[in-house]
């Protein structure tokens, strides 16, 4: 009797820990699911902000943890995001202000001006900021 409690003791122990492995495999594929998109995420606004990222700092690096290279994705994206957003309502303002005033002059706006999402350089933002000067010039002499 006692042989056949041991058994299911160390059977049902075999089950948790077999759960418990699957659990935490699923936990890391849900890591490295979200460092990719993370690094994803970093490509594209590095490219909008046309500055350069080295994602080898977290590339198959065997020191770190997926818990340490999604905190240092993390880190490096919430400075993105923030120089992204900045950009991304500065432009947004200028396009809002370009269209009422093309709109208003009963012309119509180049598609470049349209276009706020692929360049969040500071020169674009120049650009725009200039094409609005001359915007409320030609309204104001209208």
């Amino acid at each position: 009797d006692r042989a056949s409690q041991l058994n299911d003791l160390i059977v049902h122990f075999r089950d948790l820990c077999e759960a418990k492995i699957a659990e935490e495999r699923g936990v890391a594929e849900t890591f490295r699911q979200t460092i990719s998109e993370s690094k994803e995420e970093i490509q594209q606004i590095s490219a909008a902000l046309q500055v350069p990222y080295d994602d080898e700092s977290t590339d198959a690096d065997n020191e770190m943890t997926l818990t340490d290279q999604l905190a240092t994705l993390e880190l490096a994206l919430d400075d993105l995001r923030g120089r992204a957003s900045e950009a991304l309502e500065d432009l947004q303002n200028c396009r809002d202000f370009l269209v009422e005033a093309h709109d208003a002059l009963g012309i119509e706006i180049d598609p470049k001006w349209l276009d706020i999402d692929t360049n969040l350089t500071m020169e674009c933002r120049l650009r725009f900021h200039q094409k609005q000067v001359e915007m409320k010039s030609e309204l104001s002499t209208r």
